[in-house]
């Protein structure tokens, strides 16, 4: 009875324990599964953070290069108008020293009263020519304004207020940023936000005169 019941045992454990086994690796396959969906979505997550750090960064250092183009632009403006006032001095006392000479001549000429109204004549040609290349450049500078306005999608004429220049600009630079682009539209946009930029600050500069 005994040896009966010994082999009887003997049979069944092996039955047990492949049973134990299949119990215990129902229970624990959900965990593993939990734990490797638990690391994908962490490396998923991990990769995105640092996507978003690496547009930042590019971000960053395109304001920063764009900044400093925009400030460039700004002192050759500044430089280009200086040189144009120093040459225009010039011109003014070289004229001055022309005309004591003319009239010391004048005197000692027989037909003085005719040379003397020939450089009235004279005079009032160039004070003329003056006045149109004076006007001339007031127009230029109103067409450059223009244009400005224009590309900040501004009324080419009429008031300005400083106000209306920033909401023009800020509505620009958020149509315009590169980074707003897929990659082959970046160049021409990159181009279309420094045009913006640089017709921002002429106006600024403009409306700060005034």
């Amino acid at each position: 009875m005994n040896t009966a019941a010994a082999i009887k045992a003997a049979i069944c454990r092996p039955q047990s324990y492949c049973s134990l086994l299949k119990t215990a690796f129902f229970h624990s396959t959900p965990v593993l599964e939990r734990k490797r969906r638990s690391s994908s979505s962490s490396d998923g997550l991990f990769t995105t953070c640092k996507s978003n750090a690496q547009k930042k960064k590019r971000s960053k250092k395109f304001l920063r290069e764009h900044q400093e183009a925009v400030r460039r632009a700004v002192e050759e403006l500044k430089q280009e108008r200086e040189e144009a006032a120093k040459k225009a001095k010039e011109a003014k006392e070289k004229e001055k020293t022309k005309r004591p000479l003319n009239s010391w001549r004048s005197k000692y000429n027989f037909y003085e009263g005719g040379e003397e109204k020939d450089e009235k004549e004279e005079e009032n040609k160039e004070d003329g020519y003056g006045s149109r290349k004076s006007r001339g450049s007031v127009f230029e500078s109103i067409e450059y304004q223009a244009s400005h306005r224009q590309t900040l999608g501004l009324s080419p004429w009429g008031p300005l207020k400083l106000e209306d220049v920033k909401k023009a600009y800020r509505t620009c630079a958020l149509q315009w940023h590169p980074d707003r682009h897929e990659e082959f539209n970046k160049e021409a946009a990159e181009e279309k936000f420094k045009l913006c930029t640089v017709a921002y600050q002429s106006l600024i500069e403009k409306l700060a005169v005034k």
